[in-house]
């Protein structure tokens, strides 16, 4: 049995706390206004073709405002549901500085596969913490076959004595995984545009 007490510093990221996440940091010590400029930098060139992007929480509102490039700024939720997804998800991590395990429950959702792999890059090149995602998605599964720091696991169910068990398995250059997800030698041909 798990119990909760090895869970004490649990926290459950969901982009509502985005607001005082920054707010806290721009308000707080100059290192940590560094922090917030860092990692807006390397979000602008990362995610947005080398533009600037600054990240406002608004004063005398809850929400998060964005401002990339030249251009206007607007409300966060105007962003995409990738890029609000990427936002959410790097910052929780480039911002948390304290060796951590994050659990990412299908960060594919919402995002187009070459944002997805730029995601998962920054969490590799960025941040100094454990990931364990559970995935669909066969352009994760590709990291395992360049990066020694990816490991890929399969967990099914097996029947044991009329029980229900989960089996894990390592299987991070595991050909037939692909072919359990569906992927084919179509699956190649990917989209760099949404219509």
């Amino acid at each position: 049995d798990i119990t909760f007490q090895y869970f004490e510093e649990l926290k459950i990221v969901t982009g509502f706390n985005l607001y005082n996440l920054l707010a806290r940091f721009l308000l707080g010590e100059p290192e940590e206004r560094e922090r917030i400029r860092e990692y807006e930098n390397i979000l602008g060139n990362e995610f947005f073709g080398g533009r600037g992007i600054t990240l406002i929480p608004q004063y005398g509102k809850d929400t998060v405002a964005v401002k990339i490039g030249d251009d206007n700024q607007f409300p966060i939720y105007d962003l995409g549901d990738g890029l609000q997804q990427v936002i959410i998800i790097t910052s929780a991590a480039y911002l948390e500085q304290s060796p951590s395990v994050f659990f990412i429950e299908e960060p594919e959702a919402c995002l187009h596969p070459g944002l997805l792999r730029k995601l998962a890059l920054f969490l590799l090149n960025h941040t100094e913490h454990q990931y364990l995602a559970t995935t669909h998605s066969n352009h994760l599964l590709d990291l395992a076959e360049n990066s020694t720091e990816v490991v890929v696991h399969k967990v099914y169910k097996v029947d044991e004595d009329g029980r229900a068990c989960f089996q894990i398995q390592e299987c991070t250059r595991d050909r037939e995984l692909l072919a359990e997800l569906g992927v084919l030698a179509s699956s190649v041909y990917l989209a760099n545009s949404t219509i």
